[in-house]
């Protein structure tokens, strides 16, 4: 059994004219260096990940945060979009003249 990545590793080395290092490789099992997945002895690792509802929770908080921070300080993105437009066609008007 081998991966495709192992594959790609073998092919690209040898073509090249090296022989492939292993000494870069994880272990996608025990997540250390220096062994490919299928020679690993070790034990699997759980590797602990936010859920996605978790990360959208937070980048729903952070963006209230941020339309609150802007609302405090009293300039909302329409106002931000009008003053971009002006300054935009105030540019173009300038470089006819």
């Amino acid at each position: 059994y081998s991966n495709p990545f192992h594959n790609f590793i073998l092919w690209t080395s040898f073509n090249n004219g090296f022989s492939p290092s292993v000494k870069h490789v994880r272990c996608q099992k025990c997540l250390e260096f220096g062994h490919w997945t299928y020679e690993c002895t070790g034990k699997r690792k759980y590797l602990h990940r936010p859920s996605r509802r978790a990360e959208l929770k937070k980048a729903l908080k952070e963006k209230e945060n941020r339309l609150l921070l802007q609302e405090s300080i009293g300039e909302t993105t329409v106002e931000r979009k009008t003053k971009k437009k002006r300054r935009k066609r105030g540019n173009f008007y300038r470089k006819l003249e």
